[in-house]
């Protein structure tokens, strides 16, 4: 039943052997206990894995699925990857880690290969990883098993997601088993149906008579009748669990009879009965010494003897290890060990029986400075929190505060948090500031504003150690994350006060004001963008254009993105010379500074550009460049928009392979939970399977991408699926469900002053609209009108272009002054404005009529009959 592991070197620089001196035994196949029965029948049914693409083995506690899968690999030298999970695994970095580690122990270099790929995707972006993932298994030339013991203890969502997700894509060479107390959350009811689950469950793996008479052979030294047997199979109903604390109770005993008949009920209840029974046969000193190191995940000789105070730690561990106490060694050498879960468990409870919780406090308190001081900052924050020194717990994680953010393991350093107060996260800054960025990326700024207001009436009642210096740092922080937060609701003119009232914070804490997701690939579409609001975009841009030094700040926030933000609003304005100019500012930046989301954004907006002006061929070399450097930067996430982006550019050519290609390759493939941190990926899959005609396919795939949009409030992603749709129908000849889904997404183009994204969708986009204006009844005369000059521009002529943009009444009134000759005082006077606004205002008419004074602008409204 217990299991000994083969040391085997831990292979990713994250997870090393010098800092964590036993996770090799996460990734080594379980050897078997010397007292292991041989079960052939389930042998038998292992034997058959090679047909189905999963198999699960899944029991309660102690049915001993874990030997009797190893004794299988063992027996029949199946090659096989093993993966012992524990509940810090959640992380879905370290999953995927660990994943990649196990692998290489067969296949040297797939884990240098993949660990770029594992660190720069994030939960979110799960499928964009795997899919590269899934290309490595792809190269492995022989059969193997991936085993994945204990996965039960997973709760990740995203790690289910990701796992289903590897089911349907794994290479016919490669097989998943998976050990479990439950059955995974996985599509196993389609697996079924397909004959793809291979399935063991408790009633296999239950010890049948023959099993129970030969296991107790090898076991005890006195046998017992078959009667007596009998009445155990029944108590125990062939649980190995039960069997083996039988055992162990009635070694020496010689009243049998009288010891069967006396434990009864559930499993849970015939444990407690012989644990208890197993532990008054040992010595005073020994039952404290189990119960004490039960807090232990694992333990050695040095760590026993650290949390124990017992000096003679390394021959009470041999004493359990030769009495078959459920110690199962980690390594050849014996130098670490841990008691099988389920004994484990049962001390755990014992102890908080017959020990006070203060007690219980010191043991974990002794062990935390244990590990602080072997290095394993992971194990003591564990103890430290357990111990409830929480302070002491947030200067662990401070102090492995960088190792966790490069490894990915952000969700693990959450739920540490969530069990911290605020005032020991307040003493240490970078996990306030972790935790507060947090909340806002998924979008709780309700709960990150009331975050804020608590660290701030914290810091005005001096609660704390924190020093004036420090507090005085925290007070300037909040202030621009508060800024932060304003700009992710769009609140411009407040986040623009709170950054001018902090202009030396921004200039000393520029980065603070990252709230917004710039690891997200749409960027300009997401917050920074303001979910594609070019109105917004325009009004931030007019009032940074009077004032270099606001415009200075915004640059010093937001780095090379601000940039982006600018080629974005220009290229959809079909504004092209600006938006190639700030693309290639962007792009430039990037390659000096290394940022490659800078690189990927502007690259695909520089590109898109030159594709704009009939310039094919640099187009595709700029992002070709770009998926080389991006390539060289060890930034898969970035390189596959890349790649996104050139199969759109095939596409516009007529070239549907490239397509077909792409899929094959990504794995890209139409689900039912679509991401919006893949949207780029997703629409581009739609366009290919438009243009292999698979309509009906790419109809139902826009109206899951069109939801998920909606609900992330993204009007530009809105109006691109919207306009897939209209094609759609209009290729299949429903030309009125063509024209309202057209006019829907005009109706919200036409407020913004959208444009390009309509001239890129080319000639298709040409004949609907000019079949739509034609059409009676289905739309208002402000879009009409739009639609109308949206055609002209198919056929470009002078000042075309800016005869698109429309005006609000306010902008309208400003323009008709500005036509008489009023200056901006007398215009303010005449519609009760401050000078302030009607400058703006003035600002946002010369941007959209693409002149640059008073006298330009009156002959260019004149011309447009405005």
């Amino acid at each position: 039943m217990t299991t000994n592991r083969k040391h085997t070197p831990f292979l990713t620089k994250e997870l090393e052997m010098e800092r964590y001196p036993v996770v090799s035994a996460k990734i080594a196949v379980p050897q078997k206990h010397v007292h292991y029965l041989t079960r052939p029948r389930l042998q038998k049914k292992l034997e058959r894995y090679a047909e189905y693409k999963l198999t699960v083995v899944s029991a309660p506690a102690g049915f001993g699925k874990t030997t009797v899968v190893s004794d299988w690999i063992e027996k029949n030298a199946v090659p096989a990857i093993w993966i012992s999970l524990e509940p810090g695994d959640n992380a879905f970095a370290r999953f995927w880690s660990y994943l990649a580690a196990a692998v290489d122990q067969l296949e040297p270099g797939i884990a240098d290969r993949l660990k770029p790929v594992l660190h720069s995707f994030t939960q979110d972006s799960a499928e964009a990883m795997l899919s590269l993932f899934v290309n490595e298994l792809a190269r492995i030339e022989r059969d193997l098993v991936l085993v994945l013991d204990d996965y039960h203890v997973i709760e990740n969502h995203a790690i289910h997601e990701s796992l289903s997700f590897l089911i349907d894509h794994l290479p016919s060479s490669f097989h998943l088993l998976i050990i479990s107390r439950s059955m995974p959350p996985i599509p196993h009811s389609r697996l079924r149906a397909y004959q793809e689950l291979l399935e063991l469950d408790s009633n296999d793996l239950r010890f049948t008579f023959e099993e129970i008479r030969d296991l107790q052979a090898k076991v005890m030294d006195t046998p017992l009748s078959s009667e007596e047997l009998n009445v155990l199979e029944k108590k125990t109903e062939g649980w190995v669990a039960g069997l083996h604390l039988a055992f162990l109770s009635l070694a020496g005993r010689k009243d049998t009879a009288s010891f069967l008949q006396a434990f009864s009920g559930n499993q849970r209840h015939v444990v407690d009965y012989l644990v208890d029974e197993v532990l008054h046969c040992q010595t005073k000193p020994l039952q404290a010494f189990l119960l004490q190191t039960s807090i232990l995940s694992r333990m050695n000789v040095s760590l026993a003897q650290a949390v124990t105070g017992e000096a003679s730690a390394a021959v009470l561990l041999s004493q359990i290890e030769q009495d078959n106490l459920f110690l199962i060694p980690l390594d050849d050498i014996r130098k670490w060990y841990r008691y099988h879960h389920l004994f484990g468990q049962m001390l755990r409870n014992r102890l908080e029986k017959e020990y006070s919780d203060d007690h219980i406090g010191s043991l974990h308190r002794r062990a935390h400075r244990w590990y602080q001081e072997t290095g394993d900052y992971g194990e003591a924050i564990l103890h430290a929190l357990a111990a409830k020194d929480f302070e002491v717990a947030a200067s662990y994680m401070e102090k492995s505060f960088p190792l966790i953010i490069q490894s990915g393991e952000e969700a693990l350093l959450q739920r540490w948090l969530e069990q911290l107060p605020l005032q020991s996260i307040l003493d240490v800054p970078n996990l306030f500031y972790f935790e507060v960025t947090r909340l806002a990326f998924q979008g709780r700024i309700g709960e990150a504003m009331l975050y804020l207001e608590r660290a701030e009436s914290l810091l005005r009642e001096g609660i704390g150690q924190i020093s004036p210096e420090k507090a005085e740092e925290l007070e300037t922080k909040i202030t621009l994350y508060r800024a932060s937060i304003a700009y992710y609701q769009h609140d411009i003119d407040s986040f623009l006060a709170l950054v001018g009232a902090n202009k030396e914070g921004v200039q000393q804490f520029g980065q603070i004001v990252h709230v917004m997701n710039l690891g997200e690939a749409m960027l300009y579409r997401g917050p920074i963008g303001f979910g594609g609001r070019l109105s917004k975009m325009a009004y931030l841009t007019s009032i940074l254009s009077g004032s270099e030094q606001t415009r200075a700040l915004l640059h010093g926030a937001l780095g090379g993105y601000a940039l982006i933000f600018l080629a974005d609003l220009h290229y959809e304005r079909n504004l092209l010379s600006d938006a190639n100019n700030y693309a290639d500012q962007a792009v430039r930046y990037a390659r000096v500074t290394k940022q490659a989301g800078v690189l990927a954004t502007g690259s695909i907006l520089h590109a898109k550009g030159k594709q704009a002006v009939g310039q094919n061929q640099d187009a595709l070399f700029l992002l070709r460049r770009a998926r080389e450097d991006l390539q060289q930067m060890q930034a898969p996430r970035w390189q596959q928009l890349v790649e996104a982006c050139l199969v759109r550019m095939q596409l516009a050519a007529g070239h549907t392979g490239e397509g077909e290609r792409w899929i094959a390759q990504r794995h890209m493939q139409v689900t039912q939970l679509p991401r919006v941190s893949q949207e780029y990926e997703n629409l581009t899959l739609a366009r290919v399977l438009m243009a292999q005609k698979k309509t009906a396919e790419a109809k139902s795939w826009l109206h899951l991408l069109l939801l998920v949009a909606e609900q992330a409030n993204r009007v530009g992603s809105q109006i691109e699926i919207l306009l897939l749709q209209a094609l759609c129908f209009h290729g299949e000849g429903q030309r009125e469900e063509a024209f309202k889904t057209l006019w829907n997404a005009l109706d919200l183009a036409r407020t913004e002053g959208y444009i390009r994204i309509f001239l890129d969708e080319g000639m298709p986009m040409e004949e609907l609209l000019e079949n739509a204006t034609q059409a009676d009844g289905l739309q208002d005369e402000e879009t009409l009108a739009y639609a109308k000059k949206l055609q002209l521009l198919f056929n470009p002529r002078e000042g075309a272009a800016a005869s698109l943009v429309s005006f609000t009444n306010r902008e309208k009134d400003v323009l008709k002054y500005i036509s008489e000759g009023l200056s901006n005082q007398e215009i303010a006077d005449r519609l009760f404005l401050t000078l302030g606004t009607t400058k703006k205002y003035v600002h946002t008419i010369f941007q959209k009529l693409e002149v640059k004074n008073r006298v330009q602008a009156a002959k260019k409204a004149r011309q447009m009959e405005l």
